[in-house]
């Protein structure tokens, strides 16, 4: 959602999920001019672009893998 820009439907926990949910179905003019937007909105953004979008997944693998590597060296003295 933080990629999409829709923030504002993001909760924290299951309270102000319920609480969102709720307000987001209330507003029915906002509900409509979203569905407009959505494909727009998803297009634009790198998780519209599935090159694009498999690249920066593939980066934070090598980022995570660096990581637990570095970390695995760091530590040998553990096993």
């Amino acid at each position: 959602m933080t990629t999409l820009g829709l923030t504002d439907w993001i909760a924290e926990t299951q309270k102000q999920y319920v609480e969102l949910a709720i307000q987001k179905a209330s507003d029915l003019h906002s509900l409509a001019a979203l569905r407009q937007q959505l494909r727009g909105i998803f297009t634009s953004s790198i998780i519209g672009d599935q090159a694009a979008y498999a690249r920066a997944v593939e980066q934070e693998y090598r980022q995570l893998w660096r990581k637990w590597c570095s970390f695995a060296v760091d530590h040998s003295d553990l096993r």
